[in-house]
């Protein structure tokens, strides 16, 4: 979530059963937590993406089950608006986000764990403003969930 007062992204997680939560600040690095998506690959690691005041695309994860993270950018150059992050972990390595910045529609894709990411623009030739669902099966089928944003 993101703190309103101060832009940082948090994340609560508990290891009780949802009795109690701890709160973790993820990252404080100017107004940051917006069109965020959270994937759990398994208890201990998890990955977020999410977009910061300037529309840059941010990556985040963490090994310890949230209690501690580590961030980078995957786009710097997302035209200054970035909308609707959907991410899909395959594994530790491979981790694929689909987003889009109100004119273009992006498929960015890591081999290694977060390090470098590959950015694909318009993969699909249309100019979606939405995508907020991404599915990767075990045979590679890639399954994507996306609106033009039109109310009609």
């Amino acid at each position: 979530y993101t703190n309103v007062n101060s832009g940082e992204l948090w994340i609560g997680y508990s290891t009780d059963g949802a009795s109690s939560f701890t709160n973790v600040m993820v990252d404080s690095d100017g107004q940051v937590g917006s069109h965020d998506s959270l994937h759990a690959l398994d208890e201990n690691n998890l990955y977020i993406v999410y977009a910061n005041q300037f529309g840059q695309l941010r990556f985040a994860s963490s090994t310890d089950g949230g209690a501690s993270w580590s961030t980078d950018f995957i786009d710097t150059n997302a035209n200054g608006y970035t909308t609707a992050n959907a991410i899909e972990v395959i594994d530790a390595n491979t981790i694929h986000v689909v987003y889009g910045n109100g004119t273009d529609s992006y498929f960015a894709t890591t081999t290694d764990g977060g390090a470098n990411w590959d950015t694909e623009l318009n993969f699909n030739n249309t100019q979606y403003e939405v995508a907020d669902y991404l599915s990767i099966d075990a045979t590679d089928q890639c399954r994507l969930a996306a609106s033009t944003g039109a109310s009609d």
